[in-house]
């Protein structure tokens, strides 16, 4: 007798925080998104996001069937997350310092939480939904109000010792570069981020008053902001297409350097930043030949995220369905 998989037998809730805006899914058991609700947070302040949070999560649970949900929660914060506390070490883009928000959460719903960064969970989605029966070594990087990577290895996320792993962010390209919130100088964060966009152009206007951004932001460069900025390159505008150029040429020297150190099959480049800009995408898909080893690079492939800001709900919800034995047989979650 043959016998497969009910995928509607139960379902798994993940969220993740994605520009102050939490998206909550639900999966079922092959991982397509049953339900859906967002939150966003006026503030990025941490108790407003848990607080938050927590109502986009009951909210969702309001509409399915309790009997059928996995007893596990996935979140999917940014910054430096300790997987085994569930705490979140620090977000410096949102002001955030020891959160423990796997336990505030758990407080308010009754139901045992598994916290990791929202890139590593984007991680894991793409490797679920995109690439499992084709790649085992794959990169996902989300570039946004910060700048982080999500490293799979033979079909296993990559933590590191203290679950750090992949703070792409935090590598140095100028050595002189501008001071960082780490403390360091030249972070690539501090070259690409939507915020390094955003200035970018703004310097840039001041020497190229006709550009089309001056009527984008009403005549008032300051209240320019990367999208728009990403916007305008994709229509032609030269002064955004420079800004792109330069943030390219950074992000090129990146992903070459991961190629030559993790040897993957596939980079998807993500986060509100590559989503925006095909052109980006396509810039570092046809340059980083001049930085990487031919040898790895053969086996590269360089695309964008087809699964939108949510993969990095989805992908915390993957790490509960990848926890559903355990869960069942009442052993200690794998994170």
């Amino acid at each position: 007798m043959l016998l497969r998989q009910n995928e509607s037998a139960a379902y798994a809730i993940g969220a993740s925080l994605y520009d102050y805006r939490w998206h909550v899914v639900a999966i079922d058991l092959a991982g397509i998104v049953i339900d859906r609700e967002q939150v966003d947070l006026a503030t990025p302040d941490a108790e407003a996001a848990v607080t938050g949070l927590g109502d986009g999560i009951e909210r969702l649970r309001q509409r399915l069937d309790p009997q059928r949900m996995l007893p596990l929660i996935g979140i999917g914060p940014p910054g430096l997350v300790d997987v085994s506390s569930h705490v979140v070490k620090s977000a410096a883009d949102l002001g955030w310092r020891d959160v423990p928000i796997g336990e505030r959460i758990t407080e308010r719903t009754g139901v045992p939480c598994a916290v990791v960064n929202r890139s590593k969970a984007g991680a894991l989605a793409a490797y679920w939904h995109i690439a499992r029966r084709t790649v085992d070594h794959l990169i996902f990087i989300s570039i946004g109000t910060g700048v982080s990577a999500g490293i799979v290895q033979q079909g296993r996320l990559l933590l590191g010792a203290n679950s750090s792993a992949g703070e792409l962010g935090h590598i140095t390209i100028l050595p002189d570069g501008p001071r960082c919130e780490c403390g360091n100088h030249g972070c690539l964060q501090e070259l690409i981020s939507e915020r390094a966009i955003a200035s970018g152009a703004r310097a840039a206007l001041r020497r190229n008053p006709d550009s089309v951004l001056v009527e984008t932001c009403g005549h008032h460069p300051d209240t320019l902001t990367a999208l728009q900025v990403l916007d305008a390159a994709e229509r032609g505008d030269a002064v955004a297409l420079s800004v792109v150029e330069t943030i390219s040429g950074y992000l090129t020297v990146a992903v070459a350097n991961l190629i030559n150190l993790f040897n993957p099959q596939l980079i998807i480049l993500g986060g509100p930043v590559a989503e925006r800009s095909p052109r980006l995408v396509a810039s570092v898909a046809r340059s980083v030949g001049d930085r990487a080893m031919a040898y790895p690079l053969s086996v590269a492939r360089i695309v964008g995220n087809e699964l939108g800001p949510e993969a990095g709900a989805v992908g915390t919800a993957v790490l509960v369905l990848e926890n559903a034995p355990r869960l069942i047989l009442q052993l200690p979650i794998y994170r």
